[in-house]
């Protein structure tokens, strides 16, 4: 690498760590910074040659707006690190903000114009909305570099290709892209849903669907395939399974959502288990049937130790028997299933 290139990186992680130390000053700096630029664009754009006879007004209009944006934001908490930078929350809240200060300047500028004042209410307006325009462009350009700065690299981590582009894959994605711990790296997405073609999460496309698959590992040289789609049939997995291992990759897949607590996270991703790979449908029991047959008769299990036997004994005596018989040779788990029938 050039000595220009690292001396850039090196200057970007300074910036970063600089800007991350003072977590609170920064996005209240921009946030001021924002407004006199953006109200001297708008009455720029507006008065053409005249701007600078306007001067003063805007001089004015930026110092009650700069005031405006930090005493009622504090208040509110946009910098007070109450949300996320760049979050939905963060963003209705400066919305907010951004709109009563714009109404009240516009009212503001419109009352000062029947005293002789040189700036229209058009020029404060598209003043304002450049300043909007500015605040946005500065969270976005943060969270951007926050997110590209803890991303892992993939030189030291397991290039990783995501099978799937649902609500479980982009938990997983995103928990992927800003943890630089963790193992893996998203390199590339596959679905077969074509409404899902070339969508973006976090900065990973969907390249792709499962036919794809080849042709995507060869391209992104990648380690890893993880099926990240919780409702998987056993199909599925051990369709792409066969398909991955052909190609060298190793699987990982994500749990049913039944066996979730929570949000997915990381620790959630494993190797497919046998029951991934052959998987049983589910079985419609007509239980109205299985009473009428059970009723009144007498009726033997055997094996009720165990840990099916145990089941049926319990649902089969739950049926009316006229009399139910356990048969198991271990006397004492014999002896806890009747304990669990009878107290």
């Amino acid at each position: 690498m050039e000595a220009s290139a690292v001396d850039e990186q090196r200057n970007a992680r300074s910036l970063f760590r600089w800007i991350a130390a003072k977590p609170k000053a920064f996005p209240l700096f921009t946030d001021l910074a924002a407004w006199p630029i953006g109200l001297a664009l708008g009455a720029a754009l507006k008065m053409g040659t005249r701007f600078e006879l306007s001067l003063p007004e805007v001089a004015i209009l930026a110092v009650a707006a700069m005031a405006a944006q930090a005493i009622p934001g504090a208040a509110v908490g946009i910098y007070r690190r109450r949300w996320r930078v760049a979050s939905f929350d963060e963003v209705l809240a400066i919305s907010t903000v951004w709109f009563f200060i714009t109404a009240a300047l516009a009212g503001a500028n419109h009352l000062a114009r029947r005293n002789g004042t040189e700036l229209p209410t058009s020029a404060v307006l598209m003043g304002c909305v450049a300043t909007i325009g500015l605040i946005g462009l500065s969270r976005a350009a943060w969270r951007r570099h926050w997110e590209r700065h803890r991303r892992p690299s993939a030189d030291t981590t397991k290039r990783t290709i995501v099978f799937g582009a649902g609500e479980g894959a982009a938990q997983i994605v995103k928990a992927m892209v800003v943890d630089p711990s963790n193992t893996y790296v998203p390199v590339a997405m596959l679905d077969d849903d074509p409404h899902k073609a070339n969508r973006e999460l976090c900065g990973i496309r969907v390249a792709g669907t499962r036919d794809d698959l080849e042709r995507v590992a060869d391209k992104t040289d990648a380690d890893v395939l993880l099926i990240a789609i919780p409702a998987a049939p056993s199909t599925l997995i051990k369709t792409l399974t066969d398909r991955a291992i052909s190609l060298g990759l190793e699987v990982r897949v994500l749990p049913a959502t039944s066996e979730l607590v929570g949000r997915m996270t990381l620790a959630d991703v494993r190797p497919p288990t046998v029951d991934d790979l052959l998987g049983r449908d589910p079985v419609q029991i007509d239980l109205g049937a299985v009473a009428d047959y059970i009723r009144g008769k007498r009726v033997l299990i055997t094996g009720a130790g165990g840990s099916i036997g145990s089941e049926l004994s319990r649902q089969i005596r739950g049926f009316g028997p006229s009399e139910l018989y356990l048969l198991d040779r271990d006397e004492s788990a014999l002896h806890g299933v009747q304990l669990s029938m009878e107290g």
